[in-house]
């Protein structure tokens, strides 16, 4: 009899991955979506940190009736 493979899902987007691809990738994730965050990682790590500044707003801009 042949061994029954079993499946596993892909935690983020939900592809079937088999016990190989499992163990082969660092946490739960398919090949694409691990190449994807590490991406990301990347992306972010080479941004210059910057604060966003929002305008604020004043009580005379909002119509109050």
């Amino acid at each position: 009899m042949k061994k029954v493979r079993k499946m596993g899902c892909c935690s983020r987007c939900g592809d079937e991955m088999s016990d190989e691809e499992l163990a082969l990738l660092m946490g739960a994730t398919c090949a694409l979506c691990n190449h994807m965050q590490q991406e990301a990682l990347q992306i972010r790590q080479e941004q210059p940190e910057s604060a966003v500044s929002l305008p604020l707003l004043h009580a005379a801009s909002v119509n109050v009736r």
